[in-house]
């Protein structure tokens, strides 16, 4: 047995500062936990722990009573921060339905926003996005399909994406 575990103080002084004190410090926890009993007892139990390990605790002086309160006091303090840490637990009742992992739900979702805004652009800029990324064509096999230069399809694409970009964050900003 280490030093935190020996009693610092006889069981009589003890018994006589729980009797003298239980109702009271009870009532007060129970006001700050919002009524909520188990709490309450859990808290005065700690305090009486804590005054039993607390040598320079007299149970006799009217300080005492103070000091108990200061301590549930902080205890109550401790508990409540903690449980605003954690999220809160929920009930036995039914978890609404959520998508699964594979997220298909946000790829039709991705595909309808992507596909409304690539039917905004001009008919040039979409037939480059078209080819490049859907039909996955490199810029020399797109030039030679529009027949225009590699440098006129780069600058295109690059125009084409802004405005795509451009659509899908104008798109995002009016659906928030």
């Amino acid at each position: 047995m280490n030093e935190r575990d020996a009693c610092p103080r006889g069981s009589a002084e003890l018994e006589e500062l729980y009797r003298c004190h239980r109702r009271t410090l009870f009532r007060y926890v129970l006001r700050r936990t919002c009524g909520d009993a188990y709490l309450a007892e859990d808290i005065v139990q700690e305090t009486f722990l804590r005054a039993w390990r607390t040598p320079d605790v007299d149970a006799l002086s009217g300080s005492c009573r103070g000091w108990l309160m200061t301590v549930a006091r902080n205890l109550v303090i401790d508990r409540l921060r903690g449980r605003g840490c954690r999220p809160p637990e929920t009930g036995d009742g039914e978890l609404p339905q959520v998508p699964g992992p594979d997220g298909a739900h946000d790829r039709v979702l991705t595909s309808l926003m992507l596909r409304e805004a690539m039917a905004s652009l001009t008919p040039r800029r979409r037939e480059i996005l078209v080819q490049m990324y859907f039909q996955d064509k490199s810029l020399k096999q797109v030039s030679e399909a529009l027949g225009v230069p590699v440098g006129t399809v780069k600058s295109r694409a690059h125009a084409a994406l802004r405005a795509l970009r451009s659509e899908l964050d104008f798109r995002e900003f009016c659906a928030a």
